[in-house]
């Protein structure tokens, strides 16, 4: 199966907008009936998916296609869905914004999305301390840790790991910033304002003001 969906995907951007709208009515379908079995590539599938939108801002039917079929195996693994949509750098990309607001757009998916998130930033290491680890060790840790490609130069602390000294210091982790920001992303959604207010506020906000 994933060799049939990942040849059908290397067409999304095919130069003929009819082909690359047929290949997502065919993803789409089999993602939406078969995307129980494909617990294991929910990661490799939604990042290919999600990769692609930028170079389709002008093909809207292909957009929308491609967003279905992530909210197709959202239904499926929706937790696994969001874990590889919050795998996407800081500062959160509007093509990667979209994404969750589409999967905080369905009825069916509100609630375990907006839990799973509030999960995350509550319940979640913010962030790991280089303060007493040697400059060696902590460049090791981080290169293999949460906290690696957090965020770009500039918006929190730079990545780039070869021009800094990593010991002595604090860094963020990438799974509740980037959750923080999603949830941010659901609140402005007039579709999920419901679910919201029916949630525990005290505690999105708690996990909003983190």
């Amino acid at each position: 199966l994933r060799p049939m969906i990942d040849s059908l995907m290397a067409s999304l951007e095919d130069n003929e907008v009819d082909v690359a709208n047929g290949v997502c009515v065919l993803v789409n379908g089999i993602l939406r009936i078969c995307g129980g079995e494909l617990r294991d590539d929910v990661f490799t599938f939604i990042t290919a998916l999600v990769n692609v939108l930028p170079n389709l801002k002008d093909r809207e039917q292909t957009v929308n296609g491609v967003l279905h079929a992530v909210r197709a195996l959202a239904r499926h693994h929706i937790q696994a869905v969001a874990d590889a949509i919050l795998s996407f750098r800081r500062p959160q990309a509007a093509h990667v914004t979209k994404a969750i607001q589409v999967l905080a757009g369905d009825p069916t998916l509100q609630r375990h999305l907006v839990s799973h998130l509030i999960d995350i930033t509550n319940n979640t290491q913010m962030f790991e301390d280089f303060r007493h680890v040697p400059s060696a060790e902590a460049k090791k840790r981080r290169e293999t840790s949460g906290s690696y490609g957090a965020t770009t130069a500039g918006v929190c602390v730079a990545t780039e790991l070869t021009e800094r000294d990593f010991s002595g210091q604090i860094y963020p982790i990438l799974a509740p910033l980037t959750a923080t920001t999603s949830l941010g992303a659901i609140c402005e959604l007039e579709e999920a304002n419901e679910v919201i207010v029916s949630m525990r506020v005290p505690l999105l906000c708690t996990a909003l003001l983190h």
